[in-house]
């Protein structure tokens, strides 16, 4: 399963990639530090899942899911944020985030959920091109 990593601070990106890198299930981790990379990230690696920071260079996660077509969409979509503003974390629901943690208090529920959702069926094994709804 692919995975796209996007923050756009390196420290937290490396290391949310190595959290990742550990699932079962991962075979391939897209790094990306801000808003232009992980909109072409999307649309030209197609991962299964996305860990996006809410707020990244050039923009936020709520732009990037606004302006992504659904069809280009990952299966599983965690905003993680460092803002607790709870009309941030609906308008990121509403636009198809599954799911929206704090970096802080939810790290570990986001890391929990990326690996149950990499040990469904339907995900299992599956490569890039696997987008279930």
């Amino acid at each position: 399963m692919n995975v796209i990593v996007a923050d756009g601070a390196p420290l937290i990106r490396s290391r949310l990639a190595q959290v990742v890198g550990r699932l079962h299930g991962v075979s391939r981790i897209t790094l990306t530090r801000d808003v232009p990379e992980t909109m072409r990230a999307l649309r030209v690696d197609r991962p299964a899942a996305a860990l996006l920071d809410l707020f990244l260079p050039g923009g936020t996660a709520l732009g990037v899911l606004v302006n992504l077509p659904e069809r280009e969409r990952p299966g599983l979509i965690i905003v993680l944020t460092n803002w607790a503003d709870s009309d941030l974390q609906a308008q990121c629901l509403c636009a198809g985030a599954q799911h929206v943690f704090s970096k802080n208090t939810g790290f570990l529920q986001a890391v929990a959920v990326l690996d149950a959702y990499s040990k469904l069926p339907s995900v299992e094994g599956k490569e890039t091109e696997h987008r279930p709804r």
